[in-house]
């Protein structure tokens, strides 16, 4: 079995409650959400999706 490591963040305690809900929704928990994000970056060897700075939305 492979040691585990823990990872502190901080968010928006809203920010993390919404994205805890939209997790349940796909049968996860956050933890499993991040771990997944970062397998994929792994895996993939890149940021699974386009970051830009022609955000229509500039609060983001």
């Amino acid at each position: 079995m492979m040691a585990k490591s823990t990872i502190s963040i901080c968010i928006d305690e809203d920010f993390k409650k919404r994205v805890e809900s939209l997790a349940d929704t796909f049968g996860m928990n956050l933890t499993t959400l991040v771990t997944v994000f970062l397998r994929t970056v792994e895996r993939e060897r890149r940021i699974p999706f386009e970051i830009s700075a022609d955000s229509q939305n500039p609060e983001v």
